[in-house]
């Protein structure tokens, strides 16, 4: 039989108690301890893992669309509807770890592509007016503010000497001449004048400025196209602040892409007067062989005299295609659409990747966006001639659907229709509506798609351009030395379920 229990006896369990309670405390707190720290660092890392492991996972889907798309558009005989499937959510990391959800929309108007064509547009020759100054009663010098509705004279010719002259207050012409060997001076005697525009193309042609200018800010622009060309300044004005702009654009005597090659090498330049005010003559040479060099300026006026206080000479080369001489540039055609996959990623930045103007593309909250698969365009030789072919698609959707969640989304595509086109003209240039401008521009600049060095450029709020992360849509434009243009049209309706 046991005996009663001491005092002793009751200490000692007590002491048992509170270290068992002490045990199982710090036990406690060693697994909340493990659990933070997982939480806090292996964590995280694993589960950013996961999420960009279904970034990939998206490029790969939104590309298997992008070639299914295209299969269909190439081969009639292809399924007509087509379905494929796309991870919302990314994957978890049991069992702290949850998924990040997802979201599949489309992408609306207005991210565009259009692409624009350059035709003849010749004026009427050996029409038009050559009055500088027009007044109720005829041509004449008394009436004000007359340049908002220029004049124009037309000249098609060879061989043949001929002067224009400027002599009254606010003249202003345009003047546009076709033809070889000819020698064209232009008189400028008159103050306070207006502005005269020339555009000849041919090829050794002359053209003269004689500046007996008294007033000021008088501006001429000439537009040299063609080859062995040669502009003159055989007299400096007299007034001040004259501005005369001279490009020099080889254009090729068969028509074609503009310039076609480096035919502006073979034109000259020379000022042999002297300007007494301050004045600025800035000259341009166009070129397609990649020849590019930054704006350079000088003081003075070159040749006799160099007098005059602020007087400047510019110049530069400039590469890719411009329009030709008597020619306009037109919209041909416009599609937009496209799907965006949006992952939210709870433990890195969200991110997108989508189907934007059938590239494939990529941007990461904090990166810039990237061009995980180029669109269907390139420039070929067929026949001999440049061809830029591209394949446009018309996504029709209805741009407020969106699907959320973590399961497997399916897109549904189906075609409408498609219809080919040849087009002939002297150039193409793209306008790409987008939010992922970097992406684009990275693979314009790089020569992708064979757009031209030196044409591409961001269209938009500078903020945006430059921005990493912005979501306002800019346009990227891009110019192509095509003589053709094979254009693949389709229309595609595309469901999400």
């Amino acid at each position: 039989m046991s005996g009663p229990r001491t005092i002793g006896q009751r200490r000692g369990r007590t002491r048992k108690a509170q270290v068992g309670a002490v045990a199982t405390t710090l036990g406690l707190l060693l697994v909340v301890t493990f659990i933070a720290n997982y939480a806090l660092e292996p964590l995280p890392a694993q589960m950013g893992a996961l999420e960009f492991q279904h970034v990939l996972l998206l490029q790969n889907q939104l590309g298997r669309i992008q070639s299914m798309t295209l299969a269909s558009i190439a081969h009639p005989d292809y399924p007509f509807s087509l379905g494929s499937p796309v991870t919302l959510g990314s994957e978890a990391k049991a069992p702290f770890g949850h998924p990040s959800a997802g979201s599949l929309s489309a992408i609306g108007y207005p991210q565009a592509v259009t692409v624009s064509t350059t035709q003849p547009y010749p004026p009427l020759w050996n029409h038009g007016s050559m009055c500088t100054t027009l007044t109720g009663s005829g041509c004449g010098n008394t009436q004000s503010n007359v340049c908002g509705s220029p004049l124009t004279w037309n000249e098609s010719t060879n061989n043949t000497a001929f002067t224009f002259t400027l002599t009254g207050s606010n003249d202003c012409e345009r003047v546009n001449i076709t033809g070889n060997n000819n020698v064209f001076t232009l008189g400028v005697t008159g103050s306070n004048l207006g502005y005269f525009i020339l555009t000849l193309f041919g090829f050794n042609n002359t053209v003269k400025l004689t500046n007996q200018f008294s007033g000021s800010n008088f501006h001429a622009f000439f537009y040299l196209y063609g080859g062995n060309n040669t502009y003159q300044g055989v007299s400096g004005p007299t007034g001040g602040h004259l501005f005369l702009n001279t490009y020099f654009i080889g254009q090729s005597a068969t028509g074609g892409a503009c310039p076609s090659d480096n035919l502006a090498a073979t034109d000259h330049w020379s000022i042999t007067g002297s300007s007494a005010g301050s004045s600025i003559q800035n000259l341009t040479w166009y070129n397609a062989n990649g020849v590019s060099t930054p704006y350079h300026q000088t003081n003075g006026w070159p040749g006799t005299g160099n007098s005059g206080t602020g007087n400047h000479v510019g110049w530069q080369n400039l590469s890719g295609p411009t329009p030709c001489a008597f020619s306009r540039t037109l919209p041909f055609a416009t599609t937009w659409g496209g799907i965006d996959a949006h992952a939210f990623n709870d433990y890195s930045g969200s991110a997108d990747v989508a189907l934007d103007s059938m590239a494939v593309v990529t941007s990461i909250l904090g990166g810039s966006s990237v061009m995980w698969s180029p669109p269907p365009w390139a420039v070929v030789q067929s026949g001999g001639v440049p061809t830029l072919q591209l394949t446009l698609v018309l996504f029709v959707t209805t741009p407020s659907a969106t699907v959320f969640g973590y399961t497997t989304a399916y897109v549904e595509t189906q075609l409408v229709s498609e219809s080919v086109a040849v087009i002939s003209t002297a150039g193409a240039t793209l306008a790409i509506q987008t939010s992922f401008p970097h992406a684009w521009l990275a693979y314009l600049n790089g020569g992708g798609a064979g757009a031209a060095p030196g044409t591409t450029s961001c269209q938009g709020p500078a903020s945006a351009c430059s921005s990493l992360s912005s979501t306002t849509p800019v346009t990227i434009v891009a110019g192509f030395s095509v003589s053709s243009i094979l254009l693949t049209e389709a229309v595609f309706t595309v469901g999400f379920d």
